[in-house]
């Protein structure tokens, strides 16, 4: 049975991903740095925290920028393009599945790559905050994803095993975590398609958060496996 289920938040509830890297585009004209390197540094940074993105920074970018200074000059990009698209876009059919979690005592847990302080303010601005029974952001572990410590310790803060959570990721990085947590995996993807290897280790795939709601019933009803 399902007793808890963990998000990623940045392309699996919030449509973000874009966003990011619009603002990722934009610092990287800003500071000079050729869009095929935004690129190669985008490919390899989605879905993971920002230890390991500063360390990518430090073996492919040192001859250009620091990972702080790019953030910094990403940061007022990223809040822009948010503030003209009048908030944090939620993902479709957000709302009515943490309703149905709410109502079915399902809990709600959250494994963000973000750091805690960003996290808090996404959250808030989107007034998610005090939906989450479990919040674990990327600067709260030792080990970011694809390492399942986010996720292992997601579920050992609301007091569930982690054979009765589900996780849902969008990423490459996020489902290899789930999976090696041994929870329920699920991908919603987004920007990246699942390669064969995510592939096998995936429960289901789905294309939207509205598909939720009726694996839950279907698990619940019929056990998981």
């Amino acid at each position: 049975m399902i007793k808890a289920v963990i998000f990623d938040m940045d392309g699996t509830l919030f449509d973000t991903e874009r966003v990011y890297s619009q603002a990722w585009y934009a610092a990287g004209e800003a500071l000079g740095i050729a869009k095929e390197r935004i690129d190669h540094a985008l490919a390899h940074c989605r879905g993971v925290n920002a230890k390991s993105t500063r360390l990518y920074f430090e073996t492919h970018l040192a001859d250009a920028v620091t990972y702080d200074d790019f953030i910094e000059t990403r940061r007022p990009f990223f809040d822009a393009i948010l503030e003209r698209m009048g908030g944090v876009p939620k993902k479709p059919g957000l709302d009515e599945l943490f309703s149905y979690l709410k109502a079915n005592g399902i809990r709600i847990g959250l494994a963000t790559s973000t750091r805690r302080a960003r996290t808090v303010e996404m959250l808030t601005k989107a007034g998610l905050l005090d939906r989450f029974d479990a919040i674990m952001a990327g600067d709260m572990v030792e080990n970011g994803k694809p390492d399942p410590e986010i996720y292992l310790r997601a579920a050992q803060e609301m007091g569930i095993d982690p054979a009765e959570c589900m996780g849902v990721e969008d990423s490459l990085a996020g489902v290899e975590a789930i999976h090696r947590a041994g929870m329920f995996t699920v991908m919603i993807p987004d920007m990246v398609a699942p390669t064969p290897a995510v592939e096998a280790m995936l429960d289901v795939k789905c294309n939207s958060l509205h598909e939720i709601i009726p694996l839950l019933q279907r698990l619940n009803k019929n056990g998981v496996n």
